[in-house]
């Protein structure tokens, strides 16, 4: 991954970032030098200094140590953390704490007009099916912030 060149490039990376607060722990204080210029006019040329370098390359770092640290072991359970906004898919396929892959997509024009609960229902419909070969047979949790999804809900209907 190259550095931002521009403040749309820089917006680009902190969004990356950002969709996946929770997993770096400091992200903000990391990202603090970079989101200080983020509020630059689009298509600014960024000043690059030293500071803004090191920022960069230790949110990078951790970026790739955390993609790269786990491969699936079928003989232990899959925890599957799912979210859903207004505008994007969201989950992070996980075991025994480590981040096996990660998925996202953004939702159609009609897909937008769900619900809270059927946004979050397509979410995990959609991150079951995306690693389908990878979860047969296997003990799977899934995990939502929606409370109306739970077991005795999805049972029932």
């Amino acid at each position: 991954m190259d550095r931002p060149r521009t403040s749309t490039e820089l917006r680009m990376f902190i969004g990356c970032v950002n969709y996946y607060k929770d997993m770096w722990p400091s992200r903000a204080h990391i990202l603090k030098p970079l989101t200080d210029l983020s509020g630059l006019h689009q298509r600014t040329k960024l000043n690059w200094t030293s500071e803004l370098q090191n920022a960069f390359n230790k949110m990078r770092y951790l970026m790739a140590a955390d993609a790269l640290s786990a491969y699936p072991n079928h003989n232990l359970r899959f925890a599957i953390y799912i979210d859903a906004s207004d505008f994007q898919l969201g989950a992070c396929l996980m075991q025994d704490g480590h981040i096996v892959a990660y998925f996202s997509r953004k939702l159609k024009k009609s897909q937008r007009n769900y619900t809270t609960m059927e946004k979050e229902m397509l979410s995990i419909a959609t991150t079951l099916n995306k690693f389908r070969s990878m979860l047969l047979e296997a003990n799977v949790h899934v995990w939502t912030d929606h409370k109306n999804l739970t077991f005795d809900t999805i049972k029932t209907q």
